[in-house]
């Protein structure tokens, strides 16, 4: 059950708490009773976007592409179409 601890408290015990944190416990820091403030461990998503891909990188998992980006193919629209669709589009809105 996590913890709940008076900002006052929490001040004077703030390695204790950051202990706790460290072995994966939550901390809730409340101000007049009122909960305003959470220590929890840092976890995997909390990394940047690049951290976790150099991670996935390292294990393995996957690669950096090596290939020349896929050329998609002209979208050819006949007549008026495309003004069509746009036009139905912008009037079901």
């Amino acid at each position: 059950m996590p913890e709940t601890v008076g900002i006052r408290q929490a001040k004077a015990q703030l390695s204790r708490l950051v202990r706790r944190a460290l072995r994966g416990d939550s901390v809730t820091l409340t101000h007049r009773g009122q909960p305003v403030a959470r220590i929890v461990p840092i976890t995997e998503t909390d990394k940047s976007v690049e951290a976790r891909i150099e991670e996935l990188k390292r294990r393995g998992w996957i690669e950096d592409q090596t290939d020349a980006p896929v050329a998609l193919p002209k979208l050819v629209v006949e007549g008026d179409l495309a003004q069509q669709y746009l036009r139905e589009d912008r009037e079901a809105g």
